[in-house]
C-alpha cells in the first residue's frame, strides 16, 4: 500500500477501505436492490447525506414493486438521490432481492 503523510500528519493512501451494505431502495416507484460502500464507521444515512448528489449501486437489480420481475440488472447504477424515497439495509440471506438472483426470482 502506497502512503504518504503531510506536515499536519494526516495520512494518504491509494486504497480507500469501504464496508459492503446490501440495500433495498425505493426510487421513481421502482424497488432497487444492491450494493452501497460505505467509508469505515459510517451509516447509510452518513452516505445519503454527504453532499454527493449521485450514489453508487453495484449488482443493481429493478424490480417493480410486490413483482418478482426483474426489469433491469446493472453491474453498477448511478442514481441521483433526489430521486429516493426510502433505504432499508438488507440481509444479505434474504434470497429474494441478493444481488445473486435471476430473473425468475428463484
Amino acid at each position: 500500500m502506497n502512503l504518504r503523510f503531510d506536515e499536519k500528519g494526516k495520512y494518504y493512501t491509494t486504497h480507500v477501505s469501504k464496508q459492503k451494505v446490501y440495500v433495498r431502495i425505493m426510487a421513481q416507484g421502482l424497488l432497487i436492490s444492491g450494493v452501497m460502500y460505505l467509508l469505515p464507521d459510517n451509516r447509510v444515512k452518513d452516505e445519503l447525506n454527504n453532499g454527493e448528489r449521485f450514489v453508487a449501486i453495484t449488482d443493481a437489480r429493478v424490480r417493480q414493486p410486490g413483482s418478482d420481475v426483474l426489469l433491469s440488472s446493472s453491474e453498477t447504477l448511478i442514481l441521483n438521490k433526489d430521486q429516493i424515497v426510502w433505504v432499508v439495509p438488507n440481509d444479505a440471506s434474504d434470497e429474494s432481492d441478493s444481488p445473486t438472483d435471476d430473473a425468475s426470482g428463484s
